[in-house]
């Protein structure tokens, strides 16, 4: 994460993970590599939401298929009532699952960090 800065609010996710909110951009912590976590500023990001779980596979399905194939349709997929908070940019998308008692954090992280990036 980025030590050397003080983050303006942070949102954990249900895995351990973590998205900080910084001035200068947004940090995402995982203990799985495979996430791809790291730090953007916020020149590369397009987006920054709060998805329905549903919603979010449904995006990401035509990549399941891409990735998976026909074994994409037999690849059992989260039921609703999740959310997700989701950072997308210049060749990285971080989806991180919010616990149902912290959506209202996520909620004004979300809306935080769409202010910042409208005066960036």
């Amino acid at each position: 994460m980025r030590s050397e800065l003080k983050a303006i609010m942070e949102v954990r996710g249900i895995d351990k993970d973590v998205m900080q909110l910084f001035k200068t951009g947004i940090a995402y912590g995982s203990s799985d590599p495979d996430r791809n976590p790291g730090y953007s500023s916020w020149g590369p990001i397009h987006s920054v939401s709060l998805e329905d779980g549903q919603d979010l596979e449904k995006r990401i399905t035509l990549t399941r298929v891409a990735l998976l194939g026909v074994f994409a349709l037999a690849v059992k997929k989260k039921s609703g009532g999740t959310k997700y908070v989701t950072v997308e940019g210049d060749g990285f998308f971080w989806a991180m699952e919010v616990d149902r008692k912290h959506v209202k954090d996520a909620q004004r992280f979300v809306m935080q960090a769409k202010s910042i990036m409208a005066t960036s």
